[in-house]
């Protein structure tokens, strides 16, 4: 009788113990999470100082522009080479990445299988439950747990103001200023985190840069489930985390905060706008 009481006591005491661990292994994982955006803020921030402007959120525009094209078909500040890569990898030298950085031909077209499968720690929260890889036409390629902000034009949208004119921080061709960013740097997001991008729905390849993909919007709530909510194609472009109710977001000032999921869009909105005087829904 006595041994069933202990048995039954030592059985109450783990069921109080388990959610104070689970706790404090979340909040661990939270805190490596806040850290990686932070040490990639500092990195975006060095890049900055060394070129006096932002990374392009992409390096060019979609497809092949070679000597072929006339000079009407370019969009003004795109590279007329094909190069989907994107900011992250530009500030890779800022990060100590410099060997993964100079297997890249330069212009960077990434065609290494070597390079597209490292996949550093710091693009990694610990709560994502991302697989490290994505199959993608035949080469696995590695996946981040945090995306680039465009802006507040998104899905189902697919034009210039979305890749070529968004009114964020990072898309296609441009490479922001600081002076450019009117609601100053620390009321401007940078990075958000998201969650299982080696899903088709997900898609975020690390050293890619494609619309709504590794660059996002404010145009569907945080934490809209994969495939939920205004989209194009399979992409809704929504932010998400594994962390209950909300996710990390890195601001211009390299400060990171946890968003609520359920803030105001209208607020949400203004913080992944660099002017909130221009913005302009398609």
């Amino acid at each position: 009788m006595e041994l069933l009481v202990v048995i039954a006591i030592i059985g109450i005491l783990i069921a109080l113990l388990l959610p104070a661990v689970q706790a404090a292994r979340e909040a661990a994982r939270q805190t490596q999470c806040r850290n990686n955006l932070k040490q990639i803020g500092t990195a975006i921030m060095s890049y900055e100082t060394n070129r006096q402007t932002f990374p392009p959120g992409r390096w060019s525009r979609d497809g092949y522009a070679g000597p072929d094209r006339s000079e009407s078909d370019y969009i003004p500040g795109c590279h007329r080479y094909y190069s989907s890569v994107n900011a992250i990898f530009l500030v890779f030298p800022y990060l100590e990445f410099n060997s993964i950085y100079k297997q890249a031909h330069f212009p960077p077209i990434i065609d290494s299988n070597w390079v597209v499968r490292q996949r550093p720690s710091v693009f990694v929260c610990p709560s994502d439950t991302a697989r490290p890889f994505r199959d993608a036409t035949s080469i696995d390629k590695a996946v981040s747990s945090y995306a680039m902000m465009s802006g507040s034009n998104g899905p189902p949208s697919i034009g210039t103001s979305v890749k070529y004119n968004n009114n964020g921080m990072f898309f296609y061709c441009r490479a922001i200023r600081a002076k450019e960013v009117v609601d100053g740097l620390s009321n401007t997001i940078f990075l958000g985190e998201v969650y299982d991008g080696h899903l088709v729905e997900q898609d975020a390849m690390l050293y890619t840069g494609t619309r709504h993909a590794m660059l996002r919007s404010t145009v569907n709530p945080i934490n809209t489930p994969p495939g939920k909510g205004l989209h194009y194609g399979d992409m809704n472009g929504a932010f998400c985390s594994r962390h209950r109710g909300g996710a990390h977001f890195l601001y211009g000032d390299c400060r990171v905060e946890f968003l609520n999921e359920n803030i105001d869009p209208d607020v949400y909105d203004a913080m992944g706008t660099r002017n909130r005087k221009d913005k302009a829904h398609e």
